[in-house]
């Protein structure tokens, strides 16, 4: 592999960061079609956990794969702790092979309440332990956090999709540069992790 690696070369392709800006308009245009009036409580519920899963990825700085480890009995037991610590946090349990260490592993991330660029951790996670919590993922078995009505796990490329489109419209009011293939730079895997 070596060897045709040197006489053919190696093009590697980044994916390109989220800026805090980016960020705060996708969170912002998710607010706006979260408090729309006319907004179904499935598309209300698409929106909760698409903003969760930019929130961990960016917040955490974690890989696409890893966000989905977020296991929702734990999480919705510790969404209470640290409201009234200070500094205030939120506690995201992540379940399974992590940070390729050997094993299954339960690791509990501390996210800041409120960042100082403004990104509201807190509000998002509590609608998410709400929806859980309605659906009766709180109890029972470990289960995914971010998952669709039946509980099965969301595929990353459903959130990807919703990420596209969200940064599409940012891309329309030049919060991103214009000349950007949004669908090529941007990628759960590594955009959130990077920005």
């Amino acid at each position: 592999s070596k060897g045709c690696e040197s006489r053919m070369g190696n093009a590697t392709s980044q994916n390109a960061a989220i800026s805090v800006e980016a960020m705060l308009g996708m969170l912002e245009l998710l607010e706006v079609r979260f408090q729309h009036r006319n907004t179904s409580h499935e598309s209300r519920r698409m929106v909760i956990m698409t903003a969760a899963v930019l929130i961990v990825g960016f917040c955490g700085a974690l890989r696409g794969g890893e966000i989905f480890l977020m296991e929702a009995t734990e999480f919705c037991k510790r969404i209470e702790a640290g409201k009234t610590e200070a500094p205030k946090y939120v506690l995201v349990p992540l379940m399974g092979r992590f940070k390729n260490e050997i094993g299954e592993r339960n690791v509990l991330l501390a996210l800041v309440e409120y960042t100082q660029s403004g990104i509201a951790v807190r509000r998002w996670l509590d609608r998410l332990a709400c929806i859980l919590k309605m659906e009766g993922r709180h109890t029972g078995e470990p289960s995914p956090a971010i998952c669709d009505q039946r509980g099965i796990v969301l595929g990353t490329k459903l959130i990807e999709r919703e990420m596209h489109t969200l940064l599409k419209v940012l891309q329309a009011k030049r919060v991103i540069p214009e000349d950007l293939i949004v669908e090529h730079e941007f990628h759960l895997y590594r955009s959130l992790r990077r920005g």
